[in-house]
């Protein structure tokens, strides 16, 4: 790996090797060698990515994955990414010369971005937007995760600044046809959506919701990362979900599961305004072509919006988009036990009841 001195130039994004070849610089990690930090940065062909996750894309065409075989690896909230096998340039940038070079609001797509409960239907809605060449998705970056790790060992203000850096490259990163550039982020992330918003005062934004019964479920059966973490994180969560660090220890894994997922509706509620939008599950082909028609300076065709259509019909998160959808809702909330339903009512439903739009104006 590279680690250098003066980065400016070789963090151009648009720039072409001596072949000509459009190539770009895509920030995909945070790594802490010492006391310093540096942004781990991929030197890759410019193009859509077009996999469920961009972690998909980053296995599939480069060779990097998740780190697997690492005990120490499954409590945490942010897996480490492995990218020793991989045949693409990849480079170690300080962090102070990352910020020097993208902290300014370097403009090229519309952003926007894609906040949400979790399994409901978030990654349908990139996998129906890739459908159109106006949309560059990029599907939970984990540059973004790593800079948001209560345990990352930044301070707030260089994770702030690196928040915004990271967004302003992978949007520079775009390809030239597109129009928007759409981030989406992990469900958890939604505890940060206030900071992110605050940073990125005029970028639209998403919240997608669905009923907390089904989450809950499709939650057990499948635990993401802030579940299996919930223990090594307790002073993290506890505070969010507004218990002590005792009694959140002795929370129940229900409790604790509806609880964060009423939280993440909460804050959405609490920060909508005119650049905000809620997608609700159950009508989420109309919500977000509502949505999209809003959009200034984007016309999505009936063409591509029939295609958007036609992708509904596949499982979402099938890299290969070939098995086809089956609904479940009904036999996620059949799943539910009595208590089960109960918190699910208690703690989630009766937040995500609130998240109904208000008329927002052109974005």
């Amino acid at each position: 790996m590279k680690t250098g001195q003066i980065y400016t130039h070789y963090l151009m994004i648009h720039n072409k090797n001596m072949n000509g070849i459009d190539n770009i610089k895509m920030p995909i990690d945070l790594k802490q060698i010492g006391i310093d930090f540096f942004i781990v940065v991929l030197t890759i062909k410019r193009s859509y990515f077009k996999e469920p996750f961009f972690l998909d894309s980053l296995l599939k065409h480069y060779n990097i994955s998740l780190k697997s075989n690492d005990e120490s690896e499954g409590n945490k909230l942010v897996r480490s990414l492995d990218y020793t096998d991989t045949k693409h340039e990849i480079t170690l940038v300080p962090v102070e010369t990352f910020l020097a070079y993208f902290e300014s609001g370097m403009s090229c797509n519309k952003v926007i971005f894609i906040f949400h409960i979790a399994r409901c239907g978030s990654t349908l809605i990139t996998q129906m937007l890739n459908e159109s060449p106006s949309f560059y998705t990029i599907s939970e970056p984990p540059i973004i995760n790593k800079i948001l790790d209560p345990k990352s060992g930044l301070s707030n203000n260089i994770s702030s600044r690196l928040l915004k850096a990271s967004v302003n490259s992978i949007n520079l990163t775009a390809p030239a046809g597109s129009l928007a550039t759409v981030i989406k982020f992990r469900s958890w992330i939604s505890l940060f959506l206030k900071s992110i918003i605050e940073i990125f005062p005029e970028t639209p934004w998403l919240f997608v919701h669905r009923n907390g019964c089904e989450v809950l479920s499709s939650v057990i059966q499948s635990p993401p990362g802030w579940l299996r973490s919930k223990d090594a994180y307790s002073a993290f969560f506890a505070k969010h979900i507004c218990l002590s660090e005792n009694d959140f220890l002795s929370c129940s894994a229900n409790e604790f599961i509806t609880r964060l997922l009423g939280q993440f509706c909460k804050i959405a509620k609490e920060n909508q305004s005119e650049k905000s939008y809620f997608v609700n599950y159950t009508s989420l082909q109309q919500d977000l072509f509502a949505y999209l028609d809003s959009i200034n300076g984007l016309k999505i065709s009936s063409e591509e919006k029939s295609l958007m259509c036609l992708s509904v019909q596949i499982y979402s998160k099938d890299v290969e988009r070939k098995e086809l959808f089956r609904s479940d809702s009904a036999a996620k909330i059949i799943s539910l036990d009595k208590k089960q339903l109960f918190f699910a009512e208690k703690f989630t439903e009766v937040e995500r009841k609130k998240l109904i739009n208000n008329t927002f104006s052109k974005t």
